[in-house]
């Protein structure tokens, strides 16, 4: 009888071992995930930006992603991007908008960008890169001042703080440790670790990882906590795409892989606006016109 009870409470112990959470090897499980997963898992959590249905245009992957990353606000505008770059746009233009200016102007010029550029090649749309560097000038003509001066931080100060708030109140909104579902929000900091992605949150997570193009940022946005450090992980890198001074590339790529995404973000714009200027910009789409003639 003893021997029975003895390796019935082995038994019991074998089976603890075996399944207790503590016991879990978290650095082991998470070195299995790959970037795509963690993105989809933290997506997956979050709340959804916005709730629309694109019947014609989109596929279930593709809705999902809009939903999830762009606001309703900014979806709802008239947006005309290069097919190519389109996805990886309404993020750039979600976080600026949202955030960096906190008004919709820039979208309602590009439109007429998108129409002028229209008027010499009907296939001619402007690019994420145009795009760019337009939101570059825009916000030079904005903050000119502190930006000669190089005070960042009366940037804020202009603001009342603004800029920092908008980004705040959407980290905190869409932080996916606090916001995630039920059944999921017990494992708190290993939520990336732990939960069943789903294949079209997994999808999602490999479009965005698909189009980074910076390799700090490849790293560091797997760590994300919430939706809109993963927007400011997206506009960080498209910024990184087009700015051209080492120095200044350099100290953007540090403060991002400090985690710190919102100081990189906005030490990117504040970068690629002292490095944009009208000529340059003019060179830039004369350029696009002159490749597009060439090929047509």
């Amino acid at each position: 009888m003893t021997t029975d009870l003895e390796q019935i409470i082995s038994g019991i112990k074998t089976s603890y071992n075996r399944s207790n959470l503590r016991d879990v090897d978290m650095e082991a499980l998470a070195s299995k995930r790959t970037p795509e997963q963690k993105l989809g898992c933290l997506l997956q959590a979050a709340p959804e930006e916005s709730n629309n249905q694109y019947r014609i245009n989109f596929d279930p992957m593709q809705n999902t992603f809009l939903n999830k990353l762009v606001s309703g606000s900014v979806i709802g505008k008239k947006i005309n991007i290069d097919a190519k770059d389109f996805f990886k746009g309404v993020i750039f233009l979600d976080y600026l908008t949202n955030v960096i200016f906190g008004d919709y102007a820039v979208i309602d010029e590009v439109y007429q960008l998108a129409k002028e550029l229209e008027k010499v090649d009907k296939n001619l749309d402007p690019t994420l890169k145009l795009i760019v560097k337009y939101s570059g000038m825009h916000y030079f003509q904005q903050f000119r001042k502190e930006i000669i001066l190089k005070d960042l931080i009366n940037v804020e100060d202009k603001n009342k703080g603004d800029i920092g708030r908008r980004y705040r109140a959407g980290h905190r909104r869409t932080n996916y440790q606090k916001d995630a579902s039920e059944n999921r929000s017990e494992y708190g900091a290993y939520s990336a670790t732990l939960c069943q992605v789903s294949p079209i949150y997994e999808s999602i997570g490999s479009k965005i990882y698909s189009f980074l193009t910076n390799d700090t940022v490849k790293e560091k946005i797997c760590e994300a906590k919430s939706t809109y450090e993963v927007k400011a992980a997206v506009f960080v890198d498209s910024i990184l795409e087009v700015l051209t001074d080492t120095e200044m590339r350099t100290e953007v790529e540090a403060t991002i892989k400090k985690g710190d995404y919102y100081k990189s973000s906005m030490l990117a714009i504040a970068s690629l606006s002292k490095e944009v200027n009208t000529a340059a910009f003019d060179n830039y789409v004369g350029g696009m016109i002159k490749k597009k003639t060439r090929n047509s």
